[in-house]
């Protein structure tokens, strides 16, 4: 479905939410034990999730924060689930190397209070891990995506059901070289570069 609606439509159909959002801000200042007086002791204020992405969402948080600039560096859905799958792993049974722990912001003097550097090495060999898993899965789904295209541009036969066949009962290997593998059994060559 594609419809095209003016921003002040739209802004009109969420007004509803400005106040959910800054009744959302003052009672995370306020767990805080922070008031509006306080907002100078943020060096950064980082906003993450898709609808940051929406302008008056944006203005409204920046109201929140008496008009402080936004800051906008993060992936702003990919920093949500991450922290979701951290989250997650801490919460959850199957992972017991992840440890709990929480995050203090660091004193704008320079003083660094909160994450031990014991904890900051686990997260980051967690998030390192979690990477390799990505970069693994997206390798083995550009082979596999390469391996299928190049099957469906076979011409019709018996060897082209045959290969099919085979990448259907193969289809969640999850493993970049079993495809190329397969690649290369069908097709000749050498070996497929993956694409970074």
């Amino acid at each position: 479905l594609a419809i095209r609606i003016k921003r002040s439509d739209f802004e009109a159909w969420c007004a509803p939410c400005v106040e959910v959002i800054k009744d959302t801000v003052t009672r995370a200042l306020n767990k805080l034990k922070m008031s509006n007086g306080d907002l100078d002791k943020f060096t950064a204020i980082e906003i993450v999730g898709g609808a940051t992405r929406t302008p008056f969402v944006q203005a409204t948080i920046k109201e929140c924060f008496g008009g402080r600039e936004l800051s906008t560096s993060l992936n702003a859905d990919e920093a949500v689930a991450r922290g979701c799958a951290l989250m997650a792993a801490i919460k959850g049974t199957t992972l017991r190397r992840v440890k709990e722990y929480t995050i203090k912001e660091k004193v704008q003097k320079g003083a660094s209070r909160g994450i031990s550097k014991k904890l900051l090495t686990q997260y980051r060999e967690t998030e390192e891990a979690l990477q390799e898993k990505d970069d693994a899965h997206r390798a083995a789904s550009d082979a596999r995506n390469m391996l299928e295209a190049k099957i469906l541009a076979m011409p019709d036969g018996l060897s082209k059901l045959d290969a099919e066949d085979w990448l259907n009962d193969h289809y969640e290997d999850g493993v970049a070289e079993v495809y190329e593998e397969k690649h290369r059994e069908l097709f000749g060559g050498a070996k497929r570069r993956r694409l970074q």
